[in-house]
């Protein structure tokens, strides 16, 4: 049986819920903004989607490296720092 070391990632928005409240239907494009930057992460670094579900994301990698690679730009679309 071959084996292999896998990086998980699970990305979300920090403080979605209040941040949906105060956005209102805005709330939305900052929600489709967070998936494409993590979904643009994931295919420019080889990792693949597992699930989806509100504002979190959870994926797979093959190397720590790439994982951190590929959890996005290192800033949301406002200039807020990914941690």
């Amino acid at each position: 049986m071959a084996t292999q070391t896998l990086t998980y990632l699970f990305a979300d928005i920090e403080g979605s819920a209040a941040m949906s409240q105060r956005l209102g239907d805005a709330y939305a494009g900052v929600l489709a903004d967070h998936h494409r930057l993590i979904r643009a992460g994931l295919a420019a670094h080889g990792g693949d989607e597992v699930a989806a579900q509100g504002d979190g994301v959870f994926a797979v990698f093959a190397s720590p490296r790439a994982c951190v690679a590929g959890r996005g730009a290192g800033a949301s679309p406002d200039g807020h720092r990914l941690r």
